[in-house]
């Protein structure tokens, strides 16, 4: 019976829902992480140390486009170029992080203190932030490197083994001692053990030759720095509301947001683990440049907007009851706020299906133009409805920033690689 159902399923439907559900089972795995630290963390530490180590999370991501130039993410691209050794690549990308935390730590150095404490974080913690931020995008690029060549089965051990090792670290110094600053040194550590890891992995698989190529680091530089912009004022959009609440209410009420966001974030895993075998799958069919095989994405793409919107308003139906599965009872009247930055999430699924042409296109200045549109958007709704709202604000700002960011890149994606959108006229 199963046989005859597979047999009416296009095989391009095959691959992707195969790889896609893949990629979604080893997600909701590595979401096991802080689903299992966060009752153990709020219940050990206090809400305004949970809303400081918060921050440096926010303070982490905030600094990973910035001081990491984007560089690893140039694999996505150049790995489809026939001329790349792989060996060179990888090994000229890696090197590349330590070096650029030692320049950008020293630039931090040289920012006077009352800059930098205006942020709600001691200068200590946000150089640790530095540090966890080049070391860890290790991590990404062999992951991303796995997953390019399709092989979702190595993705999941190595991902999941690096996020068992995070939960091993955070829950051994937490117990230690529980504060904030335990948190930082144990995302500091395993920084370095990721770092490890990833040299020891491409080396076994006799993808890695312990060099850097200066040329290669210059092209990896061309197509990453345009997305600098994009990836900075994206993160602004998607994290300014954290600074902006710790400035307006506190880091109490910035405990509470945080705690909600995170589980939240559960339909990240939808739209995020299938965007993973969606960027491989997509690229590799526009690569056959064919009128019949693009209308076939096109449909795709609608089959999985609708999906992730449907998943969106059932995940809001389910959210009170995982909310208070998780969460402690103070965190109970804040509840609503998630529904906003669930269906926010909904959208950042669709904007994941429509942007990838404009990387494929090699058109990523309409990524920054963009970014920085909606990162504007996003600090002023934040300015006016935070005060005015509370964290509430907070969510209404989140889903109008991710519905205009979807729409504007559904838009400039069509220009920078037309596709037959509207072919069902």
């Amino acid at each position: 019976m199963l046989q005859k159902f597979y047999k009416l399923i296009p095989t391009d439907y095959l691959v992707l829902i195969k790889e896609g559900g893949l990629y979604t089972f080893i997600n909701v795995l590595d979401r096991v992480v802080p689903f299992v630290l966060l009752p153990v963390i709020i219940r050990l530490i206090s809400v305004e140390e949970f809303g400081i180590y918060s921050l440096f999370l926010t303070a982490e991501s905030l600094l990973v486009p910035i001081v990491t130039l984007n560089i690893y993410s140039s694999i996505s691209k150049q790995f489809y170029d026939d001329d790349i050794y792989l060996p060179k690549y990888n090994s000229s990308i890696i090197f590349s992080l330590p070096f650029l935390f030692i320049l950008f730590g020293l630039i931090f150095l040289m920012i006077p203190d009352k800059l930098i404490t205006s942020s709600g974080l001691e200068s200590n913690i946000i150089l640790f932030a530095i540090f966890t931020a080049c070391f860890s995008s290790s991590l990404v690029y062999t992951s991303s490197l796995i997953r390019l060549k399709r092989k979702p089965i190595a993705y999941g051990k190595y991902y999941l083994s690096q996020s068992s090792l995070l939960l091993v670290l955070l829950l051994l110094f937490v117990f230690i001692h529980p504060s904030y600053k335990m948190l930082i040194y144990a995302k500091s550590i395993y920084a370095i053990f990721v770092f490890a890891i990833s040299i020891i992995y491409l080396r076994t698989k006799h993808e890695f030759n312990f060099g850097i190529d200066l040329s290669v680091i210059k092209k990896a530089l061309r197509l990453s720095l345009p997305t600098v912009i994009y990836s900075l004022s994206a993160f602004i959009f998607v994290m300014s509301d954290r600074f902006l609440i710790n400035y307006f209410l506190g880091s109490k009420e910035l405990g509470h947001y945080a705690a909600i966001s995170q589980v939240a974030a559960v339909m990240s895993v939808i739209v995020g683990s299938f965007n993973v075998a969606w960027m491989p799958w997509l690229f590799e069919n526009l690569k056959k440049n064919d009128q019949r095989t693009n209308k076939f994405i096109v449909k795709t793409s609608y089959y999985l907007m609708a999906i992730v919107l449907l998943g969106g308003i059932i995940f809001c139906l389910l959210y009170p009851f995982i909310a208070k599965f998780i969460l402690i009872e103070s965190f109970f009247p804040y509840i609503s706020v998630a529904y906003p930055i669930i269906m926010g999430l909904a959208f950042q699924g669709i904007y994941l299906i429509v942007s990838p042409y404009t990387f494929y296109a090699g058109k990523t200045k309409y990524n920054a133009l963009i970014g920085i549109f909606v990162a504007l958007i996003n600090v002023g709704l934040n300015l006016y409805l935070i005060p005015k709202y509370g964290i509430w604000g907070a969510g209404y700002s989140y889903l109008a920033s991710w519905v205009s960011l979807s729409v504007l890149f559904f838009i400039f994606s069509k220009k920078a690689y037309p596709m037959p959108w509207f072919s069902f006229k």
